[in-house]
C-alpha cells in the first residue's frame, strides 16, 4: 500500500466509527440547537425537536434550545424523557418558545398550544436544574414520576403552568414561575405521597401562584404574589400539608385556600382579593400557630 492512501484510509475509518449518539463529556452528554437539529443525541432520537433522551445518565445544555424557527412551533416539545435515572443540567442557558403572556396577572397569552419546555412522563428519577424554559405553547417543565425533582429552574410566559411535578416523593425548590398562562407551580395530582415545595416564587400567573393537588408534604418558604387566582391553593384531599414560612400577597383571590387537617405556621397573608386564610374544615381543624395577619 502506498504511504499516501493512508492518512485517507484513517479519516475513512474514523468516519465508520462515528457514533450514532452524542459524544459525552467527563460522562455528560452535551445538547445544544445544532445537536438537536442533526439528532442522535441517544440512540432512536430522530433530527428535530424534541430532542430525545432515551437512556439513563447526565445531560447539559452547551446552548440554547430554541424552537421558534419549527412548523406550528406552540405545539413543538423541546425535550422529551423518556428513560429512568435521568439528570439534565440546563447549565444556565434557555429553551425558548413563541408563547407571549400579557398582564400580571395575566390576561391572554399569545401562541399557546401543546409544546412543553421538558416533558416527562412517568420515568422515575428524573431532575432537571438550573437554567429557564421561556415562552412553551404549553407547560414550562413537566415531570412525573417517582423522585422527580425541579431545582432552580425559572420559568415565564408558557400557555399553561410553568412547573408541574408528580409527589411520589419529588420535590420543588428555588425555583421560579413568573407570568404564566396556567397555575405557577403546579404539585401532584392523584393518589401520590409527600413531597417537598421550598424557597420557590410565584407571580403573575393566570392561575393560582401553587396549585397543590397531592395529599401530604411540606410547602416551605414559598411566594406567592399577583397571582389569577389563589396564592396557595390545596385541592380536595390535599389535607396532610405542613405549611410553613410562607408568603402570599396580593393574589386575586385568598392567600391560603387550605384543606384540614393541614398545619400552618409562620404564615403571611395580605392584600389578597378574598381571605387571607381560607381553611376547609370538613375533614377537622387546622393547627394554625403564629400566622399574619
Amino acid at each position: 500500500m502506498h504511504p499516501s492512501t493512508l492518512p485517507k484510509l484513517s479519516l475513512l475509518l474514523g468516519l465508520a466509527l462515528w457514533p450514532a449518539t452524542a459524544p459525552a463529556v467527563d460522562g455528560v452528554v452535551e445538547i445544544n440547537q445544532a445537536r438537536a437539529l442533526a439528532g442522535g443525541v441517544t440512540a432512536g432520537d430522530a433530527a428535530g425537536f424534541p430532542v430525545t433522551i432515551a437512556a439513563a445518565g447526565s445531560y447539559r445544555l452547551t446552548g440554547n434550545l430554541d424552537v421558534t424557527g419549527q412548523a406550528t412551533p406552540e405545539d413543538v416539545t423541546a425535550i422529551e424523557i423518556t428513560a429512568d435515572s435521568v439528570s439534565l443540567d440546563l447549565n444556565g442557558f434557555s429553551i425558548l418558545g413563541p408563547a407571549d403572556c400579557t398582564g400580571a396577572p395575566v390576561q391572554s397569552c399569545s401562541g399557546a398550544g401543546s409544546g412543553f419546555g421538558v416533558h416527562c412522563d412517568g420515568p422515575d428519577d428524573v431532575e432537571v436544574r438550573n437554567g429557564v424554559v421561556h415562552g412553551m405553547g404549553f407547560r414550562g417543565v413537566s415531570v412525573t414520576g417517582r423522585s422527580a425533582r425541579v431545582l432552580g429552574v425559572r420559568t415565564s410566559h408558557n400557555g399553561s403552568s410553568g412547573i408541574a411535578v408528580s409527589c411520589y416523593g419529588g420535590s420543588v425548590v428555588d425555583s421560579v414561575a413568573r407570568q404564566n398562562g396556567g397555575a405557577g407551580i403546579t404539585v401532584g395530582a392523584g393518589v401520590e405521597r409527600a413531597c417537598d415545595v421550598r424557597d420557590n416564587e410565584a407571580y403573575g400567573n393566570a392561575g393560582a401562584g401553587f396549585d397543590v393537588n397531592a395529599p401530604a408534604g411540606v410547602l416551605r418558604g414559598n411566594n406567592a404574589s399577583t397571582n389569577g387566582g389563589d396564592g396557595f391553593r390545596f385541592a380536595v384531599g390535599a389535607s396532610r400539608w405542613t405549611i410553613r414560612a410562607n408568603s402570599a400577597v396580593e393574589n386575586t383571590l385568598d392567600g391560603f385556600h387550605v384543606i384540614c387537617p393541614s398545619n400552618l405556621h409562620g404564615n403571611v397573608a395580605g392584600f389578597n382579593g378574598g381571605l387571607a386564610y381560607d381553611l376547609d374544615t370538613t375533614g377537622g381543624a387546622c393547627l394554625s400557630v403564629d400566622n399574619l395577619p
